[in-house]
């Protein structure tokens, strides 16, 4: 059987084992809300890049709950959705994108279920550079109440996402100039 096959215009298949526990700084570069399968809720899916050390350009997807039937379940979804909010600095999201190459430290597990292959779990969402320490948070309307000033994050200087140099090559397949 003949083929007629270029590699240089198909990206490699990835490799898709877990990373391990641990602190990773990444990028998330694409995001979709999503309804699930039973249909009575909405989850974030997100798809972030490890932008160094080295796993740099690996993949982590992670999930964060919109809206559920369970109430604890929207509630531990909102909590993790202000975790990310807060560590790139985006405090009034009005669409996912916002989200995207802002670098922002992952805090990933590897979480084991029988009879599935083991994979990540995003613990926890950081600044990138967190070099001040952490504020009490205080809801705006309770601030608005009291004589404290609500929460606002210290500025921090986010440095531009810079991709890591591209690999060696005799020349770059079509699709990824």
């Amino acid at each position: 059987m003949q083929l007629n096959f270029d590699a240089t215009n198909v990206l490699p298949a990835d490799d898709f084992s877990p990373l391990p526990a641990g602190d990773y700084l990444a990028i998330a570069i694409d995001s979709e809300i999503k309804q699930t399968k039973a249909g009575t809720g909405s989850y974030l899916s997100l798809t972030f890049q490890v932008a160094d050390g080295p796993y740099t350009n690996r993949l982590i997807w992670g999930t964060i709950t919109l809206s559920n039937p369970n109430p604890k379940a929207s509630e531990v979804g909102q909590r993790q959705l202000s975790a990310l909010c807060h560590a790139v600095g985006v405090l009034r999201l009005k669409d996912s994108a916002q989200l995207h190459n802002i670098p922002v430290k992952l805090r990933l597990s590897v979480e084991e279920k029988a009879g599935y292959k083991p994979r990540n779990n995003i613990e926890a969402y950081k600044p990138a550079n967190a070099t001040h320490a952490p504020q009490p948070f205080q809801p705006a309307q309770q601030a608005q109440q009291s004589a404290a000033p609500a929460y606002q994050p210290a500025p921090q200087p986010t440095p531009a996402y810079q991709p890591p140099p591209a690999p060696q090559q005799a020349a770059l397949p079509p699709w990824m100039k």
